[in-house]
């Protein structure tokens, strides 16, 4: 059975949006891996743990370019750089410095260090073995998504999980590919999947706080995705919606249309855990412009001012909403993932609490909104996923349309922005009754939806593989890609003849990057 350890914070909290994590980046918490007593008491293990997860703010902004500008919802604008036209057309230099590792791998350091010291903090009477465990099940989990995020990026990566320490200068560390590194993560997270959780602070801020440790839940089931374990991946997510959800009658993680449905579902990104963001906010890195911490996303995307407005949605992302119905997706599309600033100038607008920030962004330009690795539509989304893959369509196309069935105040995908339910023979065009392979056409449905759900997140590039790659056709990537391109420009470049060959997909690891050179 879990247990759950009370640890009570050394912060005060202040309880309102962000502010719940106010100092939990703060630099006065960060590792700095000093060798000699750092780790020999509770307290050091702690903020180690806090200066390993701090790791993660510098990996956002590499995380969105890898993931939407590669695949067919982002697009260069015409302030891009060489560097970012590399990425858009899926030829990535070796040096390319948005697809550099070195930040993921301090994550990984600081990860390793604390794992192999922690054990001389035993000797404090607070800090137990029943502790130790489950600040061992934390880093893990975080180990685990960093090396997961880098095995859907390069072909091979290097697996290192003892501290640098312990190695000669020359060393080689091993190299694992994609399906070994999914199966060694697996393991590791079944076993701090079976730990306990920490309540790190009394009251309602514990609620906050423990939304910014990687959820085990689901990134064992996005592993057992990758793998084929259908009906462990459903469970692990159905688990997470109920769970870490705080229950049935409680709407959060759960769709629930009241609370992130129609107007609302624009608020999810405005701020940390407050209000929409509290019902779909998984797991996410907050920043804090007071402790000068900031995101790079207006640099990124804002239009005009100080914003260098390097990247826009593609014409493509903008058709999956205008296309919707009679007046398009209206909830989710115009005006809430993106805005229109005049005839030619579409902006990302997830990541801007209002338009002014998006297009003239004096105080924005140090924007600390936070990013969300995971948010409830994406695990019902995979659920569904897991679902289709397992025969039961019925069951899959309900969560996208109407209600995750075994949820009671589930929406839906589609119901809580008030758009009608998909018919599969309407969406292929069917005027009578056909035969049909529900399987594929719902995955299809399902891509279509994580666009028109995630799009700007960094989450679709790797989801475009999985498809594929189950499926056992590129086309599933490259056709989807090649629409943001027009016919000369894709002939002339060669990008959708590259794509349609699955060995392409994953950059060769340049290990220069990770000695500084």
């Amino acid at each position: 059975m879990k247990t759950n350890i009370r640890i009570f914070s050394l912060c005060l909290f202040a309880l309102l949006g962000l502010g719940a994590c106010s100092d939990y980046f703060d630099p006065d918490q960060s590792l700095g891996l000093d060798k000699g007593d750092h780790w020999n008491t509770h307290d050091k293990v702690r903020r180690s743990v806090i200066g390993a997860y701090a790791g993660l703010q510098n990996v956002v902004e590499e995380l969105v370019i890898l993931g939407d500008l590669r695949a067919d919802l982002m697009d260069v604008t015409g302030n891009y750089d060489g560097d970012l036209l590399e990425i858009s057309e899926n030829n990535i230099g070796a040096d390319n410095p948005y697809a550099n590792p070195r930040h993921f791998f301090e994550i990984i350091t600081n990860c390793n260090e604390t794992l192999a010291n922690m054990d001389k903090a035993l000797d404090d009477p607070n800090f137990t073995e029943e502790i130790r465990d489950v600040y061992k099940a934390e880093l893990i989990s975080l180990r685990s998504w960093v090396y997961f995020q880098l095995s859907q990026t390069y072909k091979e990566v290097p697996y290192i999980t003892d501290p640098l320490s312990g190695y000669d200068k020359g060393f080689e560390p091993e190299k694992l590919g994609f399906e070994a590194m999914v199966n060694h993560l697996i393991t590791e997270m079944e076993w701090a999947y079976a730990q306990g959780r920490i309540t790190w602070s009394e009251g309602d801020s514990n609620n906050y706080w423990k939304r910014v440790f990687i959820n085990r839940k689901v990134l064992l089931a996005e592993l057992h995705l990758w793998a084929g374990n259908n009906g462990r991946a459903a469970n692990l997510l159905l688990e997470a919606i109920n769970v870490d959800g705080e229950g049935e009658d409680n709407a959060h993680f759960k769709c629930e249309k009241s609370a992130t449905g129609r107007d609302k579902w624009k608020e999810i990104w405005n701020s940390a855990l407050a209000g929409a963001s509290f019902s779909e906010q998984v797991t996410l890195v907050p920043f804090n412009r007071e402790n000068d911490q900031s995101n790079e996303f207006a640099r990124l995307f804002a239009a005009l001012g100080v914003g260098d407005y390097l990247l826009k949605p593609s014409t493509r992302a903008i058709q999956y909403w205008e296309n919707e119905g009679n007046n398009g997706d209206f909830y989710r599309g115009r005006e809430s993932s993106y805005i229109q600033y005049g005839e030619q100038l579409p902006v990302v607008f997830k990541y801007f609490k209002n338009k002014e920030g998006a297009l003239n962004p004096e105080e924005e330009r140090k924007s600390d909104t936070p990013y969300c690795i995971y948010r409830a539509a994406d695990i019902h989304l995979m659920y569904a996923e897991a679902m289709n893959r397992m025969g039961r369509h019925g069951e899959a196309l309900s969560t996208i349309n109407r209600k995750l069935n075994a949820v009671s105040r589930s929406s839906g995908i589609r119901g809580r922005v008030d758009l009608p339910s998909i018919d599969l023979l309407e969406y292929i065009g069917a005027e009578e009754p056909v035969d049909i392979d529900s399987l594929t056409v719902i995955e299809n449905v399902l891509l279509d939806e994580r666009a028109k759900e995630l799009a700007f997140e960094g989450r679709r590039w790797n989801a475009l593989m999985r498809f594929a790659s189950r499926r056992g056709d590129a086309s599933v990537l490259a056709d989807r890609v090649a629409m943001k391109f027009d016919e000369e420009y894709l002939n002339l470049d060669g990008i959708k003849t590259r794509l349609g060959d699955m060995s392409t997909w994953k950059l060769e690891f340049n290990m220069r990057h990770l000695s500084g050179e």
